[in-house]
């Protein structure tokens, strides 16, 4: 059979990989290639061919990246079958880290979380130098290429509401919650940084093994986490900042401590073991004692701001036309800690 027919072979319940909103996944033998493949068919809708057209444009706009190097998921080709549907054909990945944490229901280790940060970051580094904004980075959308014989290594998948940066509007709603930057609730600019934050929420949720910015079912007064190693705690603090300005970039995380400290490491996929010590060389942030990394919500946030709003009061100025960047500079000084 072609690639075509054994799609349009039912039942698909032998070949589904997974299913989301915009349609779902096969895994199929492309047998051309003779290659196990997996092929995303996009789900019929009103505005099918946008979506289409528009997943196809930040496709080609990847295809500039290496997907090994890049760590970005390599897409091989597209097809509409002769009843209509759309078709894209992606290389086999094995599952994804959300899939992953639920067998496994036990945290990761430090080594682990950085050797998914890494590729992550670099991922994160190509898509900014093609001008790509992903814009719906999570666990589910983390994928390990080979779990069994390359442990913990990972490529970055779906591009179905990745946008030009060029194209980011003041006020678009992006990114999923839970996930989504200040600046896209703030109704501020957007960059890039965008996903930086995003990227920054799945590790701490690696280390937690729990959502860091549950949507309910946590007082808003609890403390944040124990975090025990220091060069991870600064790199968080880093991709969590505020501002998205100050907002570390991909290039400089590659170089910050908690990366560098040591090359990816040998660890095998069932491993469930606490978190590894770091070397004794490594930075000294790691050598301080357990810290609490702070976070809170927003409302906690305001009543615990150690900074005066410059000039005016909000009270002041809530009747009054308030241009966006002195609206950033108030939302700035309420929710940063100087």
């Amino acid at each position: 059979l072609t690639l075509d027919q054994k799609l349009r072979k039912k039942p698909w319940n032998n070949f589904l990989m997974g299913e989301g909103y915009f349609g779902k996944v096969i895994k199929c033998l492309n047998k051309e290639t003779c290659e196990i493949v997996a092929v995303k068919e996009i789900k019929m809708c009103e505005n099918v061919d946008h979506v289409v057209a528009k997943e196809l444009y930040m496709l080609d706009k990847v295809s500039a990246l290496d997907p090994d190097a890049d760590n970005i998921i390599r897409f091989n080709k597209y097809f509409k079958s002769a009843d209509g549907h759309h078709y894209m054909e992606f290389e086999l990945l094995d599952l994804s880290v959300d899939k992953f944490m639920k067998r496994r229901q036990a945290k990761f280790s430090l080594n682990e979380i950085r050797s998914m940060a890494k590729d992550l970051l670099i991922s994160l580094k190509g898509l900014q130098s093609v001008g790509v904004m992903h814009t719906d980075i999570k666990p589910d959308n983390i994928m390990y290429v080979d779990q069994k014989n390359k442990p913990f290594r990972v490529k970055l998948i779906d591009f179905g509401v990745a946008i030009p940066k060029e194209r980011a509007q003041v006020g678009k709603i992006m990114q999923p919650l839970g996930y989504r930057a200040p600046e896209v609730t703030l109704g501020l600019p957007l960059t890039e940084a965008v996903d930086m934050w995003s990227l920054g929420c799945c590790l701490l949720e690696w280390y937690l093994s729990a959502i860091p910015f549950p949507l309910k079912g946590v007082s808003e007064y609890d403390s944040g986490p124990d975090i025990e190693d220091g060069t991870f705690l600064d790199l968080l603090q880093k991709m969590f900042h505020v501002d998205p300005d100050k907002r570390i970039t991909p290039a400089e995380a590659l170089s910050h401590p908690f990366i560098t400290v040591s090359s990816r490491m040998e660890m095998p996929s069932t491993s469930t073991q606490g978190i590894e010590k770091m070397p004794e060389n490594a930075n000294k942030m790691s050598e301080s004692s357990t810290k609490q990394f702070s976070f809170t919500t927003l409302p906690k946030k305001i009543i615990l701001a150690n900074c005066q709003v410059p000039s005016h009061s909000l009270l002041e100025l809530k009747d009054s036309w308030l241009p966006r960047k002195a609206f950033k500079a108030v939302m700035l000084a309420i929710l940063v800690d100087y």
